[in-house]
């Protein structure tokens, strides 16, 4: 009994080690991001009707990271937050999958099996999180609620490693 125990302890530790240390290369690679924007997309007509809109959702967010002092700019192209609400309508259910990502310019070091270097610039997701669930057609607008623990986490992962001065 004291062996199996052990064993799932173990394999606990061993499971979460990962986790960890994704976290911390994506809190790492949002060091030194002097600025970034708010893009929303994937935000289906029906949800629209439903009143789930693009600039509700854009103008939550651009204040939840305007509070927590993070530095926002409308310079199009990247370093770019991205919010996806993928949803899909049954009768007056939405089915949905919130998906908030951080992409911007990446460049690739250490790999000598690379024969020659990228033609432009690498653009890559470093930093997610996603949710999937349903809602009631009455409550699509409650979305933004959900989005805002991942807005949260994002800031406390910038701010991590670029402290407000």
């Amino acid at each position: 009994m004291r062996w199996m125990l052990s064993v799932g302890v173990l394999g606990l530790l061993t499971s979460a080690a990962p986790a960890l240390g994704q976290v911390l290369d994506e809190r790492e690679a949002l060091r030194g991001v002097q600025g970034f924007r708010v893009v929303v997309v994937d935000v289906h007509a029906d949800a629209e009707r439903d009143g789930l809109t693009t600039d509700a959702i854009r103008t939550a967010v651009e204040l939840r990271l305007r509070r927590n002092r993070l530095p926002l700019t409308d310079r199009t192209g990247t370093p770019a937050l991205y919010v996806a609400v993928g949803s899909v309508k049954s009768r007056y259910t939405h089915a949905y999958c919130l998906t908030v990502k951080f992409r911007q310019l990446v460049s690739l070091l250490g790999l000598s099996f690379v024969t020659k270097p990228p033609p432009g610039p690498l653009v890559a997701v470093t930093w997610a999180r996603a949710e999937i669930g349903s809602v009631g057609e009455d409550r699509i607008r409650n979305l933004i609620e959900s989005i805002e623990p991942f807005i949260d986490e994002f800031s406390n992962d910038f701010l991590a490693v670029n402290p407000i001065p």
